[in-house]
């Protein structure tokens, strides 16, 4: 009884030396870095971050290391830090897609003890990502190793909010249709004022005339195409600032909130 609660007074020491990058930028990949250890240390863990392991064990031997998951890489930063466990992962772009995979792994045997994969639609939605990630991963350190976590108090977020909109696809369906429509209501229109009322037998259109007919035609397939592009096109999530208008004291004033 005694010795579990020795233990679960021993805050776990986790080393960051930083998550693999592939098709983001450097800036984008070092503030998952940081952001994720952060998020680690909300969660009780004494984390050593990325910035920190390269101050103790160089920049050039971190970048070595960085992607190194055999026994012998992950005691030499075990040692040279003096940590129980290590933060590794990767950070990919995937088309419009990000995909984040995070886990932790025992310095001692380079057993994997915690995991968690999440795929994110933009970018903003990696800060919410992140937060579940570092809870996803102190669980089941705290399971694993039969611990207790004491989380720090965090400041309130922002929630990041998404509505469903129009995709490009759908865009461009509704302005062929109104362009479509457009040409072949005009074209009909002029059509039937250049017509004469009683044409005699025989008569040949005028290539004016001719061009109009097809006017009309054509606008009816540009609609008829801006039609299967919007119903194909469909919506899309995507997240919105939190800055909008609202009704502020005083008439017909609005502020931004």
């Amino acid at each position: 009884m005694c010795l579990a609660l020795f233990l679960s007074a021993v805050p776990v020491k986790v080393a960051a030396p930083g998550i693999q990058g592939v098709n983001v930028s450097p800036e984008l990949q070092g503030f998952v870095n940081e952001h994720l250890a952060q998020q680690l240390s909300f969660e009780g863990l004494l984390v050593t971050t990325s910035a920190q392991v390269g101050a103790t064990l160089g920049l050039e031997r971190q970048k070595q290391l960085l992607g190194c998951a055999d026994s012998s890489c992950l005691a030499e930063i075990a040692s040279a830090l003096g940590v129980d466990v290590l933060l590794t992962g990767s950070l990919a772009r995937l088309g419009e897609e990000l995909q984040l995979d995070a886990k932790l792994v025992d310095a001692k045997d380079a057993a994997t003890v915690a995991v968690f994969s999440k795929q994110v639609d933009a970018e903003s939605l990696l800060l919410p990502a992140m937060t579940e990630a570092a809870r996803a991963l102190a669980a089941q350190l705290s399971q694993r190793r039969g611990i207790t976590l004491t989380p720090l108090p965090r400041a309130p977020s922002a929630t990041v909010r998404t509505e469903r909109r129009a995709t490009t696809a759908r865009k461009v369906g509704i302005g062929l249709m109104i362009g479509g429509g457009a040409l072949s209501v005009l074209s009909f229109v002029t059509l039937g004022a250049v017509l004469p009322d009683n044409p005699p037998p025989g008569r040949v259109n005028t290539p004016f005339e001719d061009a109009l007919i097809v006017g009309v035609l054509g606008g009816l397939v540009v609609v008829l195409g801006g039609l299967v592009a919007f119903l194909a096109g469909g919506t899309e999530e995507v997240p919105v600032s939190s800055a909008a208008l609202s009704p502020a004291p005083g008439p017909f004033s609005f502020a931004l909130r």
